[in-house]
C-alpha cells in the first residue's frame, strides 16, 4: 500500500505530464524562441520517473523521497524559470534555471546510486 505523502508525490509526475503537454503546445503555437518547448519536454522527460518513485520503487522510503524532492524541486524550477523569462522577460530568480539542472542531475545521479547500491531496508 502506498503511503499518503508518497501518493502526493507521485501526484507531480501527473501534473508534470499535463503541464509538458500545455507548454509542448504553447511551443508549437505561440513561441518562436523554443523555450516552452525546453519547459515541456523538461516536464514530460521527468513525469514517468516521479510517477514511479511515488509509487512503485523498490528501495528505501528515505532515498526515494529525497530522490523524489530533489526530481520535483529540479523539474519546478527549471521549466518554471525557463517559462517564466519566456512570459515575463524575467528570471525567477538568480541562476534559477543551473540551480534546476543541477537539482535534476543530482537526482539522477542519487538515483544511480541507490539503485546500484541498494538500501539496508532492502537487504532485510
Amino acid at each position: 500500500m502506498t503511503h499518503f505523502v508518497d501518493r502526493i508525490l507521485a501526484a507531480f509526475g501527473a501534473l508534470f505530464g499535463a503541464a509538458g503537454l500545455v507548454a509542448l503546445s504553447a511551443g508549437a503555437h505561440v513561441d518562436s524562441g523554443g523555450n516552452y518547448t525546453t519547459a515541456g519536454w523538461m516536464l514530460m522527460v521527468h513525469a514517468g520517473p516521479v510517477v514511479f518513485l511515488g509509487t512503485a520503487a523498490p528501495f528505501s522510503t528515505f532515498w526515494r523521497r529525497l530522490v523524489l524532492l530533489f526530481m520535483i524541486a529540479g523539474t519546478v524550477i527549471f521549466a518554471g524559470d525557463v517559462s517564466y523569462r519566456t512570459y515575463a522577460g524575467e528570471s525567477l530568480f538568480p541562476m534559477a534555471a543551473p540551480t534546476g539542472g543541477t537539482l535534476l542531475i543530482l537526482a539522477w545521479i542519487a538515483l544511480a546510486f541507490v539503485l546500484l547500491l541498494g538500501s539496508s531496508e532492502q537487504r532485510r
